[in-house]
């Protein structure tokens, strides 16, 4: 068996990597310092940046024009910014002959076609996105990338994609570190935005390309963990920038209640925020408390975290304008916790829109409202695996 190559090959003048070691007096400072790393890269290299849109984004499964259509509608209703063709549009993915320049729809594991598949028409599921305001994404293997990315890009950016997603890249040394990093610089000179799929993480490299919106490197919803995996990630993963949790709603496979669902897109940072991954358009994506989620920001001015014990809760407040989203989650273990809103200027009144798990009616969110200012204290009791938000808005 052959295994990575790990000795650092360079010239004079060579450059090493970064080591940090982040130090904070309460666990959620690390979170509140994930500027740190990001800021020991080099500065943008993008003359114009103007292109680069962070916004949230929704997967749509079965790669066919009908269901495309209705998804970008749902998507402008919602003020969802993107959605994403995942694997399976051009071929079989981890063969190098598949060619991602064109439309073939097939089974991504086995390349076989798929039975009675309406067919997916790209160009006129591009333009009626275009119509609605909806930018697409691409999925694109590794293997697609090594062979075609010179054909490719200036291929999409003719065609009006906003942005791709790299799948299964190589990572741990030094010459696919290289390689990904001139994928994302290629990208950039075709105003294509990226998201990198599976193990990559984040070292800071979003600052010199910002066109690098975010990276998966997380074991998110795509693997159903628990809650007590979700109340270790602010302390851990996200303490070194934006993750890609694909999120996921409506699934019946996950391990954690609506309300904890509801609140991750607050706690978990990602510019290009995916709120549904895996999950087919249905009457469930019309639930009324993902008017939470109606166009809901993906980058913030202010963030902080109010509360939290590593792998036990995590509680976060983020401002966007005047507006602050706080997002609250609790472990596989129930728990009270009491918000202070403190945070909130003195100046001001405000009006809060509530979601928590109701307990009289299993499997729904009640939804309330109140007004409140920096004085209120507001008591949450969250069942197991639960959550809370709100969105908090001056009068």
């Amino acid at each position: 068996m052959a295994f990575p190559r790990g000795e650092a090959k360079g010239e004079r003048g060579m450059v090493t990597a970064w080591r940090v070691i982040s130090l904070a007096d309460e666990p959620g400072k690390l979170m509140e310092q994930n500027y740190l790393l990001y800021n020991l890269n080099e500065s943008c290299k993008l003359a114009d940046t103007s292109w680069i849109k962070p916004g949230t984004a929704m997967r749509e499964t079965t790669i066919s024009t009908p269901e495309c259509l209705k998804m970008i509608d749902y998507c402008a209703s919602m003020g969802i910014s993107y959605m994403i063709l995942d694997w399976g549009w051009y071929g079989l993915a981890n063969s190098h002959k598949s060619d991602p320049s064109i439309v073939n729809v097939t089974n991504p594991a086995t390349g076989q076609p798929i039975p009675r598949h309406p067919g997916l028409d790209l160009p006129k599921v591009i333009n009626y996105g275009k119509e609605k305001g909806v930018g697409l994404f691409l999925y694109v293997n590794r293997q697609g990338l090594e062979r075609y990315a010179d054909k490719i890009f200036p291929l999409y950016q003719k065609w009006g994609i906003k942005g791709i997603k790299p799948g299964f890249v190589n990572v741990g040394n030094q010459e696919w570190q290289e390689w990904i990093e001139s994928i994302v610089a290629k990208a950039a000179k075709y105003n294509l935005l990226v998201d990198i799929h599976d193990a990559y993480r984040p070292n800071g490299f979003s600052r010199t390309y910002p066109n690098l919106l975010t990276q998966e490197g997380i074991h998110g919803n795509e693997q159903v963990p628990n809650a007590d995996h979700n109340t270790m990630l602010p302390f851990t993963r996200f303490t070194i920038g934006a993750g890609d949790y694909t999120p996921g709603y409506t699934r019946k496979d996950l391990q954690t209640t609506f309300a904890h669902r509801l609140a991750l897109p607050v706690i978990y940072y990602s510019p290009a925020q995916f709120l549904f991954w895996n999950e087919k358009l249905t009457d469930e994506h019309k639930r009324p408390e993902l008017d939470f989620w109606k166009n809901i920001p993906t980058v913030w001015q202010d963030t902080k975290f109010l509360l939290g014990e590593i792998g036990e809760y995590a509680v976060v407040a983020r401002r966007s304008g005047t507006t602050w989203y706080v997002g609250g989650i609790t472990n596989t273990n129930a728990r009270c916790l009491q918000l202070d809103c403190s945070f909130l200027s003195s100046d001001k009144k405000y009006i809060a829109t509530i979601y928590t798990d109701d307990v009289e009616v299993p499997g729904k969110i009640k939804i309330t409202t109140r007004k409140i200012t920096l004085k209120t204290k507001l008591s949450f009791m969250l069942q197991r695996s639960g959550g809370f938000s709100l969105k908090i808005m001056e009068l």
